[in-house]
């Protein structure tokens, strides 16, 4: 009786203890997550190649801030197959530590990708956004393949108990810092050809700069090449005087005698 009681006690402890205590994501934080992050309406064209994404029942679109996430194409086997979600975790808690399984990796995304949300789930204080590639993707390192399809990834968010009290406004924050999300493909991709524009700007900045610092090095070594000439034809000529001042000497001598 007495082992019961104590039993049923303890039983009734944990289920007092707060829900932060747990691993687990927080209904209000979920809730934020699928409003910024919506997903879309489940059909075949995000399961298989061999089916066509349908534009319209995609409701969510979110672009990479950061480059460098793993991600696969579909299965290719005669014709094209299902799509490989391959999971990839952001360790927010150990410095947006990447984490993904072992095996060849077909491609990274790049800053600037557009990509749908296929769908969410959470599990165990991590928030997974199921992400596919509006277009057809074509890595630069891939170009010469002979077939490409749109690339897909599991993308998680491994928050730590301290990050997920914060509320859902923080929440959203780390992830947008990773996805930015977007309501329509058209804002998705506009956001995106200004984050190339802006990176194109900056590369052509960096290669003007090193132009100067270029023509500068370049003009300060031909200054010192035309100093060099100058001294070795002085150094000539004083050879010159001397000469001829030697043989003058010696012009004057033979007079005398």
């Amino acid at each position: 009786m007495r082992r019961s009681f104590i039993f049923s006690t303890l039983i009734l402890s944990v289920a007092l203890l707060p829900r932060a205590l747990f691993a687990g994501i927080s209904p209000d934080i979920m809730k934020a997550v699928e409003l910024a992050y919506p997903p879309a309406i489940d059909h075949y064209g995000l399961e298989s190649a061999q089916g066509d994404v349908d534009m319209d029942k995609l409701r969510g679109f979110a672009v990479a801030e950061k480059g460098g996430v793993p991600a696969e194409r579909a299965r290719f086997f005669i014709n094209w197959q299902e799509y490989d979600y391959r999971g990839v975790v952001i360790n927010l808690g150990k410095d947006d530590k990447i984490t993904t399984r072992r095996g060849e990796i077909y491609t990274y995304l790049q800053r600037g990708d557009v990509m749908a949300i296929a769908g969410i789930k959470e599990f165990n204080g991590t928030i997974y956004l199921k992400l596919i590639s509006v277009d057809v993707y074509v890595p630069d390192e891939r170009a010469h393949d002979k077939h490409h399809s749109r690339v897909t990834l599991m993308m998680g968010f491994k928050f730590t108990r301290e990050q997920l009290a914060q509320g859902p406004d923080a929440v959203l924050k780390k992830m947008s810092e990773w996805m930015k999300p977007f309501a329509t493909p058209d804002a998705a991709k506009e956001y995106a050809q200004g984050m190339r524009d802006e990176t194109k700007a900056e590369l052509a900045s960096q290669a003007s700069k090193a132009g100067k610092a270029s023509k500068v090095e370049t003009s300060s070594e031909a200054g010192d090449a035309r100093v060099k000439s100058l001294e070795e034809k002085i150094e000539d000529a004083k050879k010159q005087l001397d000469d001829a001042e030697k043989e003058l000497n010696q012009m004057k001598k033979s007079k005398k005698q």
